[in-house]
């Protein structure tokens, strides 16, 4: 599962867009990367943060320090999660 949410808070003016990405470790556990962009568009990224939690605390703490409304959340499309740099 691979989400972007826009991101539209005062608080952080200077990010468009967050990134959650599913990534797994050798054990097949989920892992989540955040990446946060300054233009989702032109892959401009401010910053990242790997969370170990499940999808549902990782997307809620995103709701709640970025002003994001639960619905605002939708699929990456295939193109867009090819762009993803996922190196960590």
């Amino acid at each position: 599962m691979h989400l972007f949410a826009p991101v539209q808070t005062d608080t952080y003016p200077r990010l468009d867009g967050i990134v959650l990405f599913e990534l797994f470790d050798t054990e097949g556990s989920p892992m989540y990367l955040e990446i946060r962009y300054s233009s989702f568009v032109y892959q401009q990224v401010d910053g990242d943060h790997l969370f170990l939690e499940p999808i549902d605390v990782v997307k809620q703490q995103a709701e709640e320090t970025y002003n994001i409304a639960p619905e605002a959340w939708r699929a990456l499309t295939q193109n867009e999660t090819q762009l993803i740099d996922k190196r960590i």
